[in-house]
C-alpha cells in the first residue's frame, strides 16, 4: 500500500481537509481495504464537520495479481502501464469494474447487464453474486434481491 495526503473539500459544508488515501493496493482478501472494496464504500468518508457522508474522488490503483487485473481511477490516461490496466476515470466505473473483475466475469457481457439492472430496479442496484450453474446474476437493489437469469455464462474463461 502507498498513500498520499491529499486535500479535500466537504461538497456539503465546504469544510477543508487534507487525508491520507490509499494511491496503491495489492488484493489481500482479509484487509480492511478489499472488504470496503467488495462492499462499496471504500471510497466514503464522513465530514468530521458536517458529518455528512459523501465519496472521495482519488487516483487509485487495484492490483489483483491472483486474478490477473489491474484498475485504474485516475483522471489521465496511464502513458506508458507496464502491465495490462483497466483505466476508469470515476468512482462509480471503478466499483462497477471491481465488482465485476473480483468475481471473475466477462466485463463486456456483465456491464449491459448491470445497466439493465439499474434502469428496472434502481439507480442504486449493485452485484451481489453469480450463480455459474444457474446462470443467474443476483443484484441487490437497497436490500431487496433479484436475479437475472444471463443468456451465456459470465465466467472469464482463462
Amino acid at each position: 500500500m502507498k498513500k498520499r495526503i491529499f486535500e479535500i473539500t466537504c461538497p456539503h459544508c465546504g469544510h477543508s481537509f487534507f487525508i491520507a488515501r490509499d494511491t496503491y493496493l495489492i488484493k489481500e482478501k482479509k484487509s480492511v481495504e478489499y472488504d470496503r472494496l467488495r462492499q462499496g464504500i471504500y471510497f466514503y468518508h464522513q465530514c468530521q464537520n458536517c458529518h455528512q457522508l459523501f465519496e472521495l474522488q482519488t487516483p487509485l490503483l487495484y492490483r489483483d495479481s491472483e486474478l490477473g487485473f489491474s484498475l485504474l481511477l485516475s483522471d489521465h490516461a496511464p502513458t506508458s502501464p507496464s502491465s495490462p490496466m483497466l483505466w476508469v476515470k470515476d468512482t462509480s466505473q471503478f466499483k462497477d469494474a471491481f465488482s465485476i473483475l473480483d468475481r471473475s466475469l466477462d466485463l463486456k457481457k456483465t456491464l449491459p447487464l448491470l445497466s439493465y439492472a439499474r434502469k428496472n430496479f434502481g439507480d442504486q442496484a449493485r452485484i451481489e453474486s453469480y450463480d455459474p450453474d444457474r446462470q443467474i446474476l443476483w443484484i441487490e437493489e437497497n436490500g431487496n434481491r433479484q436475479g437475472l437469469k444471463c443468456p451465456e455464462d459470465l465466467q472469464t474463461s482463462d
